[in-house]
């Protein structure tokens, strides 16, 4: 009888701890994946979440020389007969900016430290060899008619001292190689260019800051990201220049010429 009642006792001591295996094995047996709609790896049959991401405003870029793709080094004639030919280019953008119908503003929701400021993170480093640019993180479902975005750094980020902020390995701002950056005194270069203009070979430099404004229709897609096209006519940038201009001139000129080569890659 004693052993009839212990194996009894055996019996529900141990049921709780079975009950408990059956219901940890169920959890650990739980399919992982992401369960919100709005993340771009949203999985509909997830029962544990795990590892979302959103979203991004990304601007694909076309470089155009006329209607054909530019290639470094060839030779194309200008408004003026010029024979002129692109080595080299870099370009900072950032401060993008969507407009809805009604008038309001939305950016991307990465935001960088410089110091005591907080600052939006839409900072590109444009060049020849990359053609897609994720701008940052963009989780906003309203339909766009402009967007706005600056050739140049806002006046904060401009004069960091990259030696007193950390940045991510990858980030536009660090030195690159041929960089931009002059240090903290002097900001960094938005443009530089290096062309063949006839017979002479130029580097063209410029600290000045030149505000895009650009009207198309985005309509965000749930859990996709927001692709942007645009293209740069780099034959626009030499419009208007003559073989009887000197430097100073020519570099204003091209210039004057950058805000009309950019618009909306249909």
């Amino acid at each position: 009888m004693a052993l009839k009642r212990l194996y009894a006792v055996s019996r529900r001591s141990c049921l709780p701890i079975f009950l408990f295996s059956i219901i940890l094995l169920s959890a650990c047996d739980k399919k992982e994946g992401c369960v919100d709609p709005n993340a771009t790896n949203y999985t509909i049959d997830a029962e544990k979440n795990c590892c979302c991401t959103y979203p991004k405003l990304v601007t694909e870029i076309a470089f155009k020389i006329g209607e054909e793709n530019l290639i470094l080094g060839d030779t194309f004639i200008n408004d003026q007969g010029l024979a002129i030919s692109i080595i080299d280019f870099a370009i900072y953008t950032s401060d993008f900016e969507l407009t809805d119908g009604i008038g309001q503003l939305s950016q991307v929701s990465d935001l960088l430290e410089i110091g005591t400021q907080t600052v939006v993170d839409d900072i590109l480093l444009i060049k020849r060899n990359e053609f897609r640019y994720p701008i940052g993180t963009f989780n906003e479902m309203r339909v766009f008619e402009q967007i706005q975005f600056k050739i140049g750094l806002l006046a904060s980020i401009n004069l960091i001292d990259l030696s007193e902020i950390s940045l991510p390995d990858d980030h536009p701002l660090l030195i690159q190689e041929d960089s931009l950056y002059l240090g903290p005194a002097q900001g960094y270069y938005f443009i530089k260019l290096k062309a063949q203009i006839a017979e002479d070979q130029y580097t063209f430099t410029y600290t000045e800051a030149v505000p895009v404004e650009l009207d198309l229709i985005v309509t965000p897609f749930l859990g996709q990201d927001v692709i942007i096209p645009i293209k740069i006519q780099f034959d626009q940038w030499f419009s208007g220049i003559e073989v009887s201009m000197d430097d100073l001139l020519i570099r204003t000129k091209i210039f004057e010429n950058i805000q009309a080569s950019i618009d909306v890659d249909e």
